[in-house]
This record gives C-alpha cells, structure tokens and sequence, in this order.
C-alpha cells in the first residue's frame, strides 16, 4: 500500500475486481472467479448475510487491536480477526469484495465497522478479500 513497509505484512494485500486492475472500469467477473485458491470462492452478498445473521455485530469479527480513535478494538470471538481497509484517513471498517455485482461496472462490498454495523455498498477501488471454502 503506497510502499509502506510492512504494510502488507499486517493488514494483507488490496486487489482490484475490475478489468486491467484499474480503479474504474468494468468489473472483471473471470477474475473474480478465479481469484480464490481451488475449492474456494468469494463469498456473496447472500453469504455474508448468512454470517451477518450468525453472528449479530460486527464487533465480534474485528481484531482486538485498536488502530485509531475511529477504529477501535472489536472483540473478535469468532477469530475472525478483521482488520480495517487502511489506517490512513480516516477509515473506520474493514472493507471486503463481494460476488455479487451491482450492474456492468460494479459489484457489492461489505463494510464491518466496529459500532457493529454489517452494510453493504458500492466496491472502493481496492479493497481485501476473504475466500470461503465452496
């Protein structure tokens, strides 16, 4: 992420949905497929619910790590261990890819936020990933 040292290291990597990896343009559904190791996939919007509904706040998939006053520790009992989309700005959830595409150019995201909230919204331009076990 812009060269930080040990960004990566921490908080993983950011990836782009959409064709060439820009951040605008048409949302790259072969890639989405294919992103995921084999016998996983990214999760949709549907699956989220399923965990959303599981697991009743999002505090409970948040690191107990505090990363800013806006950011703070969740309590990550589900080991979850969700980590936000960046500690630059002022970013106050993790931010995640759906499958599920909005229209031509864009796909659903989810955000945890640590008041608990689980929503869903338009894709940032890069965002993290997590894969599920198909």
């Amino acid at each position: 992420y812009n060269g930080i040292e040990g960004f990566c290291d921490t908080f993983g990597r950011f990836y782009s949905l959409l064709e060439g990896g820009e951040d605008l343009g048409f949302f790259d559904q072969q890639l989405l497929d294919t992103i995921c190791p084999t016998g996983w996939h990214v999760p949709s919007v549907d699956e989220w619910n399923t965990l959303a509904g599981n697991v009743g706040s999002s505090v409970r998939l948040l690191s107990t790590s505090s990363f800013s006053e806006l950011y703070g520790a969740g309590s990550d009992d589900c080991g979850y261990n969700s980590l936000p989309k960046t500690i630059l700005g002022e970013n106050t959830a993790s931010l995640y890819w759906t499958s599920t595409a909005r229209d031509l150019g864009s796909s659903f995201s989810v955000a945890l936020n640590c008041s608990g909230i689980i929503s869903f919204g338009m894709h940032s331009p890069k965002m993290t990933i997590r894969c599920i076990k198909d």
